[in-house]
């Protein structure tokens, strides 16, 4: 039996702590990488990593903000390049989201204990094997 800290277990401190800590390390290491330019390498390592931890609301997020960004560069003539704000933001954006979905929205789900939790593993099953 899970030892039990206030309503979360062990073990779900210790995933959220590792979430926490590797979208944390993925940060600094990207800003650590950016080397100044607007089409820096940086940016798509944090993207790319954030996307892998907030899988599969990550690619979501991520669309709507290339949406916003196309939007806004046509009616507004705005141009979005790489640099430490924009990565922090993008960074920001992402890990709020895939936080929300792991670790409030995902545990609402399993503590229900009426069969959402696993009508969602079906769902998400049947997406990939299309």
């Amino acid at each position: 039996m899970q030892k039990m800290i206030g309503s979360l277990s062990v073990l779900s401190l210790t995933l959220r702590a590792l979430w926490i800590a590797f979208a944390v390390v993925l940060l600094v290491l990207s800003l650590y990488l950016y080397d100044g330019q607007p089409n820096s390498d940086a940016d798509e390592l944090l993207v790319v990593g954030m996307l892998a931890l907030c899988a599969p609301i990550g690619a979501a997020v991520a669309t709507a903000i290339g949406v916003l960004l196309a939007l806004a560069g046509v009616f507004f003539n705005f141009k979005m390049g790489t640099s430490y704000w924009s990565m922090v933001v993008e960074w920001t954006v992402l890990a709020a989201a895939g936080y929300w979905q792991w670790f409030i929205v995902l545990p609402r789900l399993l503590a229900k204990g009426n069969g959402s939790a696993w009508l969602v593993v079906q769902r998400i099953s049947s997406f990939w094997k299309r």
